[in-house]
């Protein structure tokens, strides 16, 4: 998760007020925050003028300036999803619903969940031969070479026990064959019925991408979905067309905003957003 540091300060600041409203203990709430939700945040700060990239941010600006920040960050990254129940302000963004955040947060467990049940259909018919196969990859690494011998001979000798069946016995392994076969079928089927009906819901509720993308939006978000860090390079490689940088000012651009904008993990390479550490004060 992505929030942006003013909105931070912002949420902070109102804890108490929250608390109030949910008969709950300050301290309760900062606890909550500081434990649970910042070790998974990234902390932004976008400028004024990144901020001004995307019409649909000044758009919410013109509503409510306090909900600057965040529309910003979300427009920059965007698609993806917002967790607001203010959907007027964000209006302009695509949130229509109160529940339109936790709506496409659901919807992206379905996806999840729809594609590791394809994954494990998938697998089904192949799992005898990776676990033959990994039985045999440890077969090798004690007896040698001599493992992999042994199973092309297993499996030579199964097909050559296949064809000295009676036929009647073939034409029953064939039938049982064919019956797993359909099964599979049918079940791979209904799986990818039921992911494309996630996906279509997701995206119905994320904040859909924009129409021009810049070049930092393009920067930003494909920091945000990396699997890891990345250099200046490694991105300009990764971008095409228009959105693609200069290398040269990119550098010193990500140099110019660490622990602002970007993180260093290692030397020359970043990720987006820093993460904060809120230290509580020890109760007496």
């Amino acid at each position: 998760m992505y929030m942006e540091a003013e909105t931070l300060d912002e949420t902070w600041e109102r804890l108490p007020r929250f608390a109030r409203q949910l008969n709950v203990a300050t301290s309760t709430l900062e606890k909550l925050f500081a434990n649970d939700w910042m070790p998974s945040m990234s902390i932004v700060s976008v400028s004024d003028a990144v901020r001004a990239l995307d019409e649909r941010a000044v758009a919410v600006h013109d509503l409510d300036p306090d909900d600057y920040p965040t529309a910003a960050l979300a427009a920059l990254l965007s698609p993806c999803i917002v967790l607001t129940h203010n959907y007027r302000h964000f209006r302009p963004l695509g949130v229509t619903a109160e529940s339109q955040g936790l709506d496409a947060v659901f919807a992206a467990m379905r996806v999840r969940a729809g594609e590791s049940h394809m994954q494990g259909i998938v697998l089904v018919p192949a799992s005898p031969v990776i676990a033959v196969g990994a039985t045999t990859k440890w077969a090798a690494d004690k007896f040698g070479p001599i493992a992999w011998i042994a199973l092309m001979v297993l499996v030579a000798g199964g097909v050559f026990a296949y064809q000295k069946q009676p036929v009647e016995r073939k034409d029953r392994i064939k039938r049982v064959a064919s019956e797993a076969g359909n099964l599979l079928a049918e079940q791979y089927g209904q799986a990818t019925l039921a992911l494309q009906q996630a996906q279509d819901e997701l995206g119905a509720y994320v904040v859909p991408g924009p129409e021009d993308r810049s070049v930092t939006s393009a920067v930003f978000r494909k920091l945000a979905t990396a699997g890891d860090s990345m250099s200046a390079q490694q991105l300009c490689d990764a971008l095409d067309g228009p959105v693609r940088p200069d290398v040269d000012s990119l550098r010193k651009y990500m140099h110019a905003n660490k622990t602002t904008v970007f993180q260093e993990v290692r030397r020359g390479s970043f990720t987006l957003g820093t993460h904060y550490r809120v230290v509580l004060p020890v109760e007496s």
